[in-house]
C-alpha cells in the first residue's frame, strides 16, 4: 500500500523508516513533489499512521478494507424518501 509523509526529509530528499524486521522503507518524492512509499507490513503502516504524520493514499483500491455504507443505502440515494 501507498503511504505518505509530512515528515521533514533528509538531506537527500528521502525519509526512512525501519520495521520491526530491521528492513528500511525509504520515502521519495513521487511525481507530485509527495514523498511515498510502498509497504506492504500492515503493522508497520498502522504505527505510521497512529503518529499523524503518515497517511494511506490508496485506501479506496484496498481490498482489506470496506468502503462505510449509508443506513438506508438500500432503498435509494435518498433512503427511500422523497424529494
Amino acid at each position: 500500500m501507498r503511504v505518505l509523509t509530512t515528515v521533514a526529509p533528509r538531506r537527500d530528499g528521502t525519509v526512512r523508516v525501519m520495521d520491526a524486521a530491521g528492513a528500511l522503507h525509504t520515502f521519495a518524492p513521487d511525481a507530485a513533489g509527495g514523498l511515498v512509499c510502498e509497504i506492504a507490513d500492515a503493522a508497520l503502516i498502522q504505527r505510521l499512521v497512529k503518529t499523524g504524520s503518515f497517511r494511506l493514499l490508496d485506501v479506496e483500491n484496498d481490498p482489506r478494507r470496506k468502503a462505510p455504507t449509508l443506513r438506508g443505502e438500500r432503498h435509494g440515494a435518498l433512503g427511500g424518501l422523497s424529494p
